[in-house]
């Protein structure tokens, strides 16, 4: 009983430790699939956000396969098609005309608390799955996602959301299996390591 009360006593206390944000969501992605090869439409997920407070930080996580990564353009848009952020742009374009020939395989989220530049990562085949900063157009250099959506109103924040994977060459392919926008959750608990003992 004494051990149990302790360990009671231990999750409570992290639990509150942790700072609440308001209205804190995440919304799973509809229209996951196959990436079109070398198709300027390419993949469309939509994401549904109901009942969300102004943003003050967005993230994107997605489990993705695809072989050469420097193909692939992502990027995300608010309802009504703006603003809108890249989360990566063709890793390795311009030094290379085809960009990184890394391999996606894994999870991979983007926060702007997340430190590791994805073009450094995609440098090594296959890329790691984990937490990345976005990565502006052509340059590899990191991006923060927050600073673009802070301006919308739960107004304008909430509705269709999209995610779209461009794949600007012939022949590699991949899919994305699941995508997911997080609002309002600096680091989700999904995406957290750490264990009670």
């Amino acid at each position: 009983m004494t051990t149990f009360l302790k360990r009671s006593a231990l999750v409570a206390s992290i639990v509150l430790a942790v700072p609440a944000t308001a209205f804190a969501a995440s919304f799973a992605a509809t229209g996951t699939g196959p990436i079109p090869d070398n198709l300027p439409a390419g993949l469309v997920m939509s994401f549904t956000v109901t009942g969300s407070a102004a943003p003050t930080s967005i993230g994107i996580g997605m489990t993705a396969t695809h072989t050469w990564v420097g193909d692939l353009t992502v990027t995300l848009r608010a309802p009504g098609g703006s603003p809108t952020a890249s989360i990566f742009t063709r890793p390795g374009v311009p030094a290379s005309t085809f960009g990184l020939g890394s391999d996606l395989g894994g999870t991979y989220a983007f926060f702007d608390t997340h430190i590791a530049n994805f073009w450094t990562a995609a440098a090594t085949n296959p890329v790691a799955p984990g937490n990345y900063r976005s990565s502006g157009a052509a340059s590899g250099t990191a991006t923060l996602l927050n600073p673009v959506f802070a301006g919308l109103t739960p107004a304008q924040t909430n509705g269709t959301w999209t995610l779209t994977v461009t794949d600007a060459a012939a022949t590699d392919t991949g899919t994305v299996s699941s995508a997911t926008l997080f609002i309002n959750q600096t680091t989700p608990v999904s995406l957290q390591n750490f264990s009670v003992d």
